[in-house]
């Protein structure tokens, strides 16, 4: 495989350190391979400049709550692309996990990630980092 293919391949691919931004709700997810999936974990977030061993208290599993924040999948089981790869999603902000969730590659350095609950859906847009 020539140098440029690798290049491309790898720019298509979600695979990564991704940021939501600036400020007091910025947060870092990376993106890897899980087996023959892609999943996403939380890897930073300004918040955690403030609290950093902040827990999934918003979880509706009382038995999830004491899990740490740092280090939570929160993207599971993505598959398909390019450009776009489907899975599940959990915000612990809400402490909700939506099933049909998308990732969309919309430029080798810019990615949404879309999910829905019933009849509201969110969407996010995501950098890559550098």
């Amino acid at each position: 495989m020539t140098p440029l293919i690798v290049i491309a391949a790898i720019l298509a691919s979600p695979i990564g350190f991704w940021s939501s931004g600036h400020g007091k709700n910025a947060g870092r997810i990376e993106i890897k391979a899980c087996g023959e999936a892609l999943c996403g974990y939380i890897v930073d977030a300004a918040r955690f400049q403030v609290e950093p061993d902040q827990r999934d208290v918003r979880n509706h599993d009382p038995a999830l709550r004491d899990r740490p924040i740092r280090g939570l999948v929160v993207l599971e089981n993505f598959s398909g692309g390019p450009p776009v790869w489907s899975g599940s999603g959990y915000d612990p902000r809400w402490g909700l996990r939506a099933k049909n969730v998308k990732l969309h590659l919309t430029s080798p350095d810019v990615m949404s990630i879309r999910g829905c609950l019933a009849i509201f859906c969110l969407t996010q847009t995501l950098y890559r980092v550098q």
